[in-house]
């Protein structure tokens, strides 16, 4: 009798390399986060989606959000490990 060993453990992707017959690196970012969340979608067994916020970093309107976001995950431990 064959047992499986189960597992809770799962890849969080943040870039595509490269699929058959093709090169990610005239891509950018954002659009690697949102094709492997697509990726990740369809196996969600085994992946998960990574969580992004694109923030334009000059734009003190739109910085000032994400700094509450970075420093909320990290106050209650969801920063680390994927959480």
């Amino acid at each position: 009798m064959r047992r499986r060993l189960s597992l809770d453990l799962k890849l969080a992707p943040f870039h595509l390399l490269a699929s058959e017959g093709h090169v990610y690196f005239n891509r950018d970012h954002v659009w690697h986060m949102e094709t492997l969340s697509k990726l990740c979608a369809a196996e969600s067994r085994l992946l998960l989606a990574t969580r992004h916020l694109k923030v334009d970093l000059v734009d003190k309107r739109e910085s000032s959000p994400s700094d509450r976001v970075v420093d909320g995950a990290y106050r209650t431990g969801r920063g680390r490990n994927g959480g």
